[in-house]
Formats: C-alpha cells, sequence, structure tokens
C-alpha cells in the first residue's frame, strides 16, 4: 500500500516554487473575486437615501430579491476569511 502511495507521489510532479504563499495568495484573490460579485448585487438592491431607512432596505434584500440572503451571507463571510487569510 505504501509503494502504490509513495509511486503516485513522485510521478505527480508539481512547481517546485510552490509554496504556502502562493496557495494564500490564490485563497485572497479567490475571496476578493467574491467580495466583489456580492457587492455589487447588493449595491443593485441597496437603497441608502434618508427617506427609505437603510434596514428596510437591508430586510427588502433578505426578503424579496432572490437569493438575496444567500448573496448577503456570501459577502459577510467573505470579508470574515478575506480578514482571516490576510
Amino acid at each position: 500500500m505504501f509503494t502504490l502511495f509513495n509511486s503516485h507521489v513522485t510521478f505527480y510532479t508539481s512547481y517546485l516554487g510552490f509554496n504556502y504563499v502562493n496557495t494564500i495568495g490564490f485563497i485572497l484573490i479567490s475571496l476578493y473575486i467574491i467580495q466583489l460579485v456580492s457587492g455589487l448585487q447588493l449595491s443593485l438592491y441597496y437603497n441608502y437615501s434618508l427617506s427609505y431607512y437603510a434596514f428596510d432596505s437591508i430586510q427588502f434584500i433578505m426578503k424579496d430579491v432572490n437569493i438575496g440572503n444567500l448573496i448577503r451571507i456570501s459577502h459577510i463571510i467573505g470579508s470574515s476569511f478575506y480578514m482571516l487569510f490576510l
């Protein structure tokens, strides 16, 4: 069993400069793209005028917009993970 695992590990070569910095950089870029896309989608429905309260706008996004709750939660979690990996 060990020889089978060892043959697979040595058979598939990888880039020699591949390290944790590259991996964290890829994760940060992916999270930034998620933040950008979800933020643009949220900005389409958010109304910041004084006559229309911000809380009502958030409630509208969460209840009436298709998958609005998923977009908002992905934006919240994406920002938290971005700060975690940064």
